[in-house]
């Protein structure tokens, strides 16, 4: 390499200037044409209607949400009361400071997973940086896929463009993870929130938009259950008997450990001596009990599916 750079240096020198700057040229345009032919991703920023001919969008009138009564923390309350007296919303990085202190209260109980920062996806198609993507907790510097939730920040009203860009975050973190589960994603701009799904067939689903003065439980409980849509259990009717019995193991420790978050979390308020204990307490047991529900129904319908799998098979030994 080294001998090669010398020769060219050589060669250079033995030119007179005006030999060097054609070369020079020569190289120029070679280089050009050659980075010509690189196919850039398209830009979120870029992305537009036509981009997602293939996605179906469903208006959810009703978004699914098992954590309504999702209440925020004494924390929160006083964070935001605290922005809207001393802050001044004029930028979208005033408006940020809103909604990290939301993300932060929902994440307080979701401790697997972590909030990532500017972080750049790209698949080839599409890419580029998303304001906030939740993913599991890692010890490295970069996040471990699955990508669940992708945040788009805002300032303003949203416009069409921003709900592109979204969608453009959204089918990148679905490609980008290659499961075929759904990713969820948030447009807001600190006080209207709007919520995502795309599903491995390409559905669409938008919710309808919650204002953060009037629907506050709501947004924090839908949020939570977007980050732990990927804890829970189905049973979908495929699964042997062993399968059946492991997801069950599964749901039984689920409750386990909401029932242990209940004690710790209520005891950890006490310590702290918080005034508000009773409304506190109530934000800990609801969340906990809600997920209590959904590991006992597991539980519940797979035990019936054990049953009906018996029955088919004593049926078959009878006749035979």
């Amino acid at each position: 390499m080294e001998e090669s750079k010398k020769r060219t240096l050589e060669l250079l020198d033995g030119l007179n200037d005006a030999g060097q700057k054609k070369l020079w040229g020569i190289l120029k345009d070679t280089i050009q044409k050659e980075v010509k032919k690189i196919k850039k991703p398209k830009a979120f920023t870029s992305v537009s209607k036509d981009f997602f001919d293939g996605v179906k969008l469903i208006d959810a009138a009703d978004w699914e949400n098992p954590f309504e009564k999702c209440l925020p923390s004494n924390w929160l309350n006083e964070s935001l009361e605290k922005i809207k007296k001393f802050g001044k919303m004029s930028n979208e990085f005033s408006t940020r400071t809103v909604i990290d202190q939301i993300l932060y209260d929902v994440l307080e109980y979701a401790k697997k997973y972590q909030l990532w920062y500017e972080l750049d996806v790209d698949i080839g198609e599409i890419g580029g940086r998303i304001d906030y993507v939740i993913a599991k907790s890692t010890v490295g510097d970069e996040p471990e896929k699955p990508y669940i939730v992708a945040v788009e920040a805002k300032h303003a009203k949203f416009k069409v463009k921003d709900i592109n860009k979204l969608k453009g975050e959204i089918f990148a973190c679905l490609k980008a993870n290659n499961d075929g589960k759904s990713v969820y994603g948030i447009l807001t701009n600190g006080d209207i929130w709007q919520f995502f799904k795309l599903d491995g067939e390409l559905k669409l689903t938008r919710s309808e938009t919650y204002w953060r003065g009037d629907h506050l439980n709501k947004i924090l409980g839908i949020i939570y259950a977007m980050i732990i849509s990927r804890d829970k259990i189905e049973i979908t009717g495929n699964e042997t008997e062993a399968e059946i019995e492991a997801k069950i193991k599964v749901a039984q420790i689920q409750i386990e450990e909401a029932k242990a978050a209940i004690e710790t979390g209520i005891e950890a308020e006490r310590v702290k001596i918080q005034i508000n204990f009773e409304v506190t307490k109530a934000r800990i047991k609801t969340r906990a009990e809600v997920e209590i529900e959904r590991a006992e129904t597991v539980i519940k319908a797979a035990k019936e599916r054990i049953i009906a799998i018996k029955a088919v098979v004593e049926n078959k030994n009878g006749s035979a």
